[in-house]
């Protein structure tokens, strides 16, 4: 007796079955079934198109709007602190010296208020 190449494959790993999912068959009836309901109120389906126009073009403004915001400069600093102060020999204290990695302020705005 001679088994072909399915029957050993069978005969190997056991017989395989699939079913598809029912979700995609439910989200057509659903979208048909909504259809149907709009089609039969036009007034319902313009306040809803209306509606979705409104929410689409307001969501492009928003997001070209997100990304021509202006952005917030970042300037990294580092703090030296300063060294004890020699009070016992009537020293004056040692200053707190501030790094500031690139410029923070125009050089015009120095000594006015900001």
């Amino acid at each position: 007796m001679r088994l072909g190449p399915a029957l050993w494959l069978a005969a190997l790993f056991g017989r395989v079955s699939w079913d598809a999912p029912l979700w995609p068959r439910e989200l057509i009836d659903l979208v048909g079934r909504t259809v149907r309901r709009l089609a039969v109120r036009p007034r319902l389906t313009g306040a809803v198109s209306g509606a979705i126009l409104v929410l689409a073009i307001g969501g492009s403004w928003s997001y070209l709007w997100w990304q021509a915001r202006p952005r917030p400069v970042v300037v990294t600093y580092t703090v030296k602190a300063p060294e004890r102060t020699e009070i016992e020999s009537d020293k004056k204290p040692h200053p707190l010296v501030v790094t500031f990695h690139r410029s923070v302020a125009p050089l015009s705005d120095v000594g006015k208020d900001v």
